[in-house]
């Protein structure tokens, strides 16, 4: 069954990080073909310079990779786009990798090689977790000026009362 990517996702910005040309080249392509705007890095610290100046809905990191391993390039990701979802991909895929993966942030942790299809459903559950984390925050933003404003219409009604009370005593 093939999967097919919500038009609210299409156009989403994925950065690929990977030390493997080939990885990285095979990844950009499978992504594009499904309607993702791809970036890549051919490594860590590029993948960190890149996080610093320019946003991503989300980034699919290698884990061991020479330069910088996925571990910095998700600390990077919390660090300058909290909002932006981090996963890992890794062809040394073990227990206490996962476990550190997600403690430094990780949305979720694939095994090389990985399946297209469960790989798909992860970005797109990952980019689906973006989506309503922001619109939580925006509908939170926004209740916080309601109640702002509120409290600012209670204190003129205060002190409307209290001036009509001056003026009948």
């Amino acid at each position: 069954m093939a999967s097919i990517v919500p038009s609210v996702h299409r156009g989403s910005r994925i950065l690929v990080v990977d030390d493997e040309e080939n990885v990285r080249l095979s990844l950009s392509v499978i992504l594009q073909k499904k309607g993702y705007a791809v970036e890549i890095a051919s490594g860590g610290r590029e993948a960190i310079a890149r996080i610093a100046s320019e946003p991503f809905d989300l980034v699919l990191t290698d884990l061991s990779m020479t330069d910088a391993d996925g571990l910095e390039v998700l600390a990077a990701v919390r660090r300058e786009q909290p909002e932006t979802i981090g996963i890992v991909l890794t062809g040394f895929a073990s227990l206490d990798s996962a476990i550190e993966a997600i403690r430094r942030g990780a949305y979720d942790y694939l095994a090389k090689p990985a399946n297209v299809e469960d790989m798909l459903l992860t970005i797109d559950r990952g980019l689906e977790r973006r989506r309503l984390a922001l619109d939580l925050k925006r509908r939170n933003e926004e209740l916080d000026t309601l109640n702002r404003l509120a409290h600012l219409g209670i204190g003129k009604a205060l002190q409307s009362t209290k001036d009509l009370g001056a003026a009948l005593a």
